[in-house]
């Protein structure tokens, strides 16, 4: 599918944050090693970090309320069902992330919450990426301007270089580059 350029940053981050998805998955399946407390709490950064502040901060700052002042519906509409699931995606964050404090701290119990929450984030997370691939943007690069695209790809540019530190996007991609290789490290063992 062809993207204009915010949209094709946008479905470039989805790739990114589709193989920590990945990763993760693999990482719950495996029976035959222990709890992965490391690699979920780096992946739990990633998507907090990466997925959440980076990428769906584009969407819910430039890119839908942007879609909705040029007349695609938000109330009962493809922006207010993506507003819905990265609140969704949000609160699976969290619970997964208090799980691991809790199973840092010795509650072996938290595990389970911890594998449940992760796995209903990653189920969430990759209908979610497709809806947003094969739906939201091509209809947000319909509804748009070309002036609209170009001011909205500035607006991306400038939140990744202004918002965070400097390096912050590239380090995070390094991370998800970094789990994933852990996956066929593992895999091999």
């Amino acid at each position: 599918m062809q993207y204009s350029k915010p949209m094709q940053m946008l479905v470039e981050e989805h790739e990114v944050i589709s193989s920590v998805l990945d990763a993760t998955e693999f990482m719950l399946a495996r029976e035959d090693v222990e709890f992965p407390q490391a690699f979920l709490e780096k992946a739990f950064d990633f998507f907090t970090s990466f997925a959440d502040k980076c990428h769906h901060a584009k969407e819910e700052t430039h890119l839908f309320p942007l879609m909705a002042s040029r007349g695609v519906p938000h109330e009962g509409g493809p922006i207010g069902c993506m507003l819905h699931e990265h609140e969704e995606g949000r609160a699976h964050v969290a619970a997964v992330r208090a799980a691991l404090v809790r199973t840092a701290m010795g509650d072996v119990t938290a595990r389970k919450t911890a594998r449940r929450e992760a796995a209903a984030y990653v189920a969430l997370l990759r209908q979610h990426i497709f809806k947003e691939n094969n739906v939201c943007f091509p209809l947000g690069d319909h509804a748009l301007s070309a002036a609209d695209k170009e001011d909205m790809w500035r607006k991306f540019l400038d939140e990744e270089h202004t918002v965070f530190p400097p390096g912050t996007h590239e380090r995070y991609v390094a991370l998800a580059k970094e789990l994933a290789d852990s996956c066929l490290s593992s895999a091999n063992t």
